[in-house]
């Protein structure tokens, strides 16, 4: 965790220290700013956002900043807000570490220009990271005049996970883009999120949400990905 101003450090406003701003604000890695509700019955409050493109977690309200705007802060959850250009990991829900296996892997893409992040893995339990037995990969995302272009590098390290799928989730997707393509195979394009459940390998496109959905086993020398508008 860390105060907006190191991250922001040219923006006046990000410096401020009130009650209900940015002193009750801070960076949650590189990508999530949080804005937790401290007073007791307040079911809302004020957030501002710095320069640059934002996303409601909980909504997917897109925002420009620097801005200031109030939120819905409900008892159930606080204000979270990623920045554009975010790669975010994510996995299954699980009650207690070690529960099961992460399957599926699953990747939060916030698209804004080009981009790229790293993902660390290990087996969570041991120290053999120690003698390089991790997984170390960099996903990047970058936007050509037709889509956009999803690219995994090559794994450092040599943990191996258990065989799994991985879940690309493209947010802020306005329309069904015309295809998809894993490496040199088309990706078909299925009707909902419940068909790929069933499937190996596809796509789906949420326009309730605008989520892109993307499916595939997960693998060395992963192909890359072409989304055509």
């Amino acid at each position: 965790m860390r105060a907006l101003l190191l991250d922001f450090p040219d923006d006046e406003r990000a410096m401020i220290s009130t009650p209900d701003r940015q002193n009750y604000e801070f960076m949650f890695g590189d990508d999530l700013l949080i804005a937790p509700v401290v007073r007791e019955g307040e079911t809302e409050r004020a957030v501002y956002l710095p320069k640059g493109i934002w996303y409601n977690f909980w909504t997917d309200e897109r925002y420009a900043g620097p801005l200031n705007l109030k939120v819905s802060a409900p008892i159930d959850h606080i204000p979270i807000f990623v920045r554009g250009g975010a790669i975010i990991p994510a996995r299954q829900a699980v009650e207690y570490v070690g529960q099961a296996p992460i399957n599926p892997l699953i990747f939060e893409i916030y698209p804004k220009d080009d981009s790229s992040r790293e993902y660390y893995e290990d087996d969570g339990i041991s120290f053999e990271y120690r003698r390089g037995v991790f997984l170390r990969k960099r996903i990047s995302i970058s936007q050509h005049e037709n889509g956009i272009r999803l690219e995994i590098s090559s794994p450092e390290g040599s943990y191996i996970p258990p065989p799994r799928s991985l879940v690309f989730k493209i947010h802020g997707w306005e329309f069904l883009p015309k295809s998809i393509r894993l490496g040199n195979e088309i990706m078909e394009i299925l009707p909902s999120t419940a068909a790929l459940d069933k499937t190996a390998t596809g796509a789906a496109y949420d326009a309730e949400t605008q989520i892109l959905w993307l499916k595939a086993p997960d693998q060395n020398g992963y192909p890359t990905i072409d989304i055509r508008k």
